[in-house]
């Protein structure tokens, strides 16, 4: 896949979203805040901080970029560039620039860039060392992959070097949507419908983004649609960049573990109070949220103020990953991803399950 290609695609998703990005700051931005606040216990030469860009060149850089992109972007969309860090390239340096799409948000879009900063790869921060590279199944090859428009691109590498292979190495022995069940955990997880239904929906949401409490309404008209056909688990996936939805995560599985309809009625809660919880009430919203639905208010405290429940939402947050997931809302239907509030999407995809279970 070409540069263009994969900028172009994460414009798409930026201008016509219907799901909440994850926003996680890639290591070159972690690593000059380290430097920023004197942290750098876990820098090394690798990522540490190189000289800024003049004006000059940054403002070639933005025209650039605004030239070649731009034709796909809001009049009033802003461009930085920012981030620079050394690599392991000896060549190369590389930066972020940030696109700021009024009522939109914001987008890290990494790239590397020569030291004379004339040549620029944009979508990448990071070169695939082929030393990390692993055998694969197939003789002969060797596998690995490098961070591309911040996703893992997967490659290919034959053992005399000749052949280079990019793309991800499929084992068609083994059926992908339950390869993608098989990683996901339903133990002890909110659920609406039947539990021995046909079909599974798995929801990964966070409480802050607008695009999931659009999601929310979606869940009472599949269960009407639907009714025991399916069942309808939802897990927790508080993005990095919302600053009160891990402290929701838990404040509404600490609902759960007073009765499965609680925690549905306190996710309700949050959903509709949404635009009036901040960083600073949240706490406040919370306790009256579980006063409201009839919680045991005591025990609702003692379990937001304890430790129990933040692996919790940790081990999802990281199943989420594992997964590729990176933005919410996204619905797995047995097996089937579906990303964003696409209320269609999901009705094709559990109505495709099934017709392949009649």
């Amino acid at each position: 896949m070409r540069n263009t290609s994969v900028v172009f695609l994460l414009f798409v998703a930026l201008l016509f979203s219907v799901s909440c990005s994850n926003g996680q700051k890639d290591s070159a931005e972690t690593a000059a805040n380290k430097a920023e606040s004197g942290d750098t216990s876990k820098m090394t030469s690798e990522n540490a901080p190189v000289e800024e860009v003049s004006q000059n060149v940054e403002e070639r850089l933005v025209k650039y970029f605004k030239n070649k992109y731009g034709q796909r972007l809001p009049q009033d969309t802003t461009i930085k560039v920012t981030g620079f860090q050394s690599t392991d390239i000896d060549e190369f340096d590389k930066g972020n620039f940030d696109v700021n799409i009024s009522n939109r948000g914001s987008q890290q879009i990494p790239f590397l860039i020569s030291k004379d900063r004339k040549y620029m790869v944009i979508g990448v921060d990071s070169a695939a060392n082929i030393d990390g590279f692993k055998e694969s199944p197939v003789p002969g090859f060797k596998q690995g992959g490098v961070n591309y428009g911040n996703r893992d691109l997967p490659m290919m590498i034959s053992n005399d070097n000749k052949h280079l292979i990019v793309g991800e190495l499929l084992d068609t022995s083994v059926d992908p949507l339950q390869k993608v069940m098989e990683q996901i955990s339903l133990k002890n997880v909110p659920v609406k419908g039947n539990k021995d239904a046909k079909v599974t929906v798995v929801e990964y949401s966070d409480f802050q983004c607008p695009f999931c409490k659009r999601a929310s309404s979606m869940i009472p008209v599949l269960m009407k649609d639907y009714g025991d056909k399916i069942s309808f688990y939802y897990k927790q996936l508080p993005l990095p960049n919302h600053d009160w939805s891990k402290s929701a995560a838990i404040a509404a599985l600490c609902a759960y573990n007073q009765g499965n309809q609680k925690f549905w009625d306190f996710h309700d809660s949050l959903f509709y109070n949404q635009g009036q919880i901040s960083t600073s009430n949240a706490q406040d919203k919370f306790k009256e949220f579980a006063k409201n639905i009839g919680l045991d208010v005591p025990k609702f405290e003692s379990c937001v103020n304890s430790e129990e429940t933040k692996p919790v939402v940790e081990e999802q947050f990281q199943e989420a990953q594992k997964l590729g997931l990176n933005s919410t809302p996204t619905f797995i239907v047995d097996g089937i991803i579906v990303p964003g509030a696409d209320l269609n999407g999901i009705k094709n995809a559990i109505d495709s399950r099934l017709s392949e279970q009649k």
